[in-house]
């Protein structure tokens, strides 16, 4: 039985964002990442790739200087990964 089902561990706002997004994400402890992707499964940059204590955490993304369009946040988090959708436009 999947227990995170339902949960949101990661949002972005605003979205869609022209050049800057924050990244809320929430962790229950440990080892936790944020990384950015593209459309073809790259991966752009690591936001935070540490150890933290339970909560909720934000972070900004500057995304000045690339292309508009989709890219995704993965969150990960011991056995929970979720992804996000992002859109950034003009």
């Amino acid at each position: 039985m999947n227990q995170t089902a339902g949960e949101n561990f990661i949002q972005n706002y605003p979205n869609p964002f022209t050049d800057k997004t924050n990244i809320s994400f929430r962790t229950r402890g440990g080892y936790t990442s944020v990384e950015i992707f593209n459309t073809l499964g790259q991966m752009i940059e690591t936001l935070t790739a540490e150890i933290y204590l339970p909560g909720n955490y934000v972070i900004s993304w500057n995304a000045e200087g690339l292309a508009a369009g989709n890219y995704y946040a993965r969150l990960q988090n011991e056995n929970i990964q979720q992804v996000r959708s992002m859109i950034k436009v003009r």
